[in-house]
């Protein structure tokens, strides 16, 4: 179950980018990292989501990557980017202050609403990628983006304020196993290249 090398602060950091433990839903587990970059979701009620320990300005830029460990078809997961309005008993896109890019349908949402974007992610083994800089948002799938981060064309959202965590919302249902999401914000964890002009989310 490896998510790739140990990480390693480089200029810029402040330490290892991973999961919070101190921002997360009660019924999120991450007890199969010991470095805090899985996240599993160990009971069938209800919706939930954990943030990652490093913020950044609308004005800045990151990338990074969730990779799924386990998924199911027959359930839903979110990855995206939130401010810390969002309660961690909602998924990323259910307010005006998340953004999200779903499982099942490869729909993107923001303020609860859907909206046709993507492919969706069951698949063990997929990566979701996703980009932010300067305010506009891209999501892609295994090593292809709707849109294009580095030519600034395409992305599934744009004009968003504030600062943004990366979001990783697991689901379990009633029959279906756990879901894990594993956390990828470094080059060194990464199975793709970030975007030209984009930083990676620890760098």
């Amino acid at each position: 179950m490896s998510v790739g090398p140990a990480l390693f602060g480089g200029a810029g950091a402040t330490g290892p980018v991973a999961l919070n433990p101190a921002d997360k839903n009660a019924n999120i587990s991450l007890a199969l990292s010991g470095s805090n970059l899985i996240a599993e979701k160990v009971t069938s009620d209800g919706t939930v989501s954990i943030r990652a320990t490093r913020g950044i300005a609308s004005t800045d830029s990151g990338y990074f990557e969730v990779y799924v460990l386990q998924g199911a078809v027959s359930t839903f997961m979110a990855v995206g980017l939130s401010t810390t309005s969002l309660s961690t008993a909602n998924y990323a896109g259910f307010d005006t202050n998340s953004w999200g890019y779903y499982q099942d349908t490869g729909q993107k949402v923001t303020n609860g609403v859907f909206s046709a974007h993507g492919t969706s992610w069951k698949v063990n083994g997929d990566v979701v990628m996703v980009a932010f800089k300067n305010g506009s948002l891209w999501f892609g799938k295994n090593g292809t983006w709707v849109g294009n981060p580095a030519a600034n064309t395409g992305a599934a959202f744009t004009g968003i304020t504030g600062t943004l965590y990366p979001t990783l919302c697991p689901h379990r249902g009633s029959t279906a196993p756990d879901h894990r999401l594993a956390f990828r914000p470094h080059a060194a964890v990464c199975s793709y290249a970030a975007p030209s002009g984009f930083n990676y989310w620890q760098y």
